[in-house]
């Protein structure tokens, strides 16, 4: 998925999309940069304010990601999902992570 971002892209999405698929992409890119210390316990929440929103909503950013062959639904809902996300991640959490 960071490896597969278009170049066109922001030319062809509005400026909000972009905004909350850079914030998705940017935590998506913090946990696979401390995915191995996550794996063997080694990363102390607290550490880095990207990773923790990552640990926390690593459950709900793969159910956005993955998606069954009779789900269905529309670029607005998966704008609003994604939206979602952007705004959970910036808001301040008691805790969390591993």
């Amino acid at each position: 998925m960071l490896e597969s971002v278009s170049r066109v892209r922001d030319q062809v999405i509005a400026p909000d999309h972009a905004e909350v698929a850079n914030r998705f992409l940017k935590l998506e890119a913090a946990y696979r940069s401390h995915e191995d210390l996550i794996s063997v316990g080694a990363y102390k929440t607290g550490a880095d304010p990207d990773v923790d929103a990552a640990l926390e909503l690593r459950p709900a950013m793969l159910s956005f990601l993955r998606q069954g062959a009779s789900d269905h639904a529309s670029l607005n809902e998966s704008c609003a999902q994604l939206a979602r996300l952007a705004v959970q991640s910036a808001t301040p959490r008691n805790g969390g992570g591993s």
